[in-house]
């Protein structure tokens, strides 16, 4: 059971890291209402990584979306 529970905050950010590809890969796809879904699982699994005490690793996941130019024009609403 410890093994699982260790890998949780791992697993957090995994799953962080395919939401913000998923936003800038079809972002030109997504209809508001499915940006807005994508968004609000992106801000979800972030408070997730912030209980886990990993607020630093996933604003550099946010962080590094952006300074690479892959984020669009649209600005990633977070609440």
């Amino acid at each position: 059971m410890e093994a699982v529970a260790d890998s949780l905050p791992e697993t957090f950010l995994i799953r962080l890291k395919r939401l913000v590809s998923i936003r800038n890969e079809r972002y030109a796809e997504l209809n508001a209402e499915g940006l807005a879904m994508v968004d609000r699982s992106i801000f979800s699994i972030f408070r997730d990584c912030e209980r886990e005490g990993l607020s630093k690793e996933a604003r550099d996941i946010l962080g590094s979306a952006r300074s690479e130019d892959q984020v669009p024009a649209a600005p990633l609403v977070l609440g």
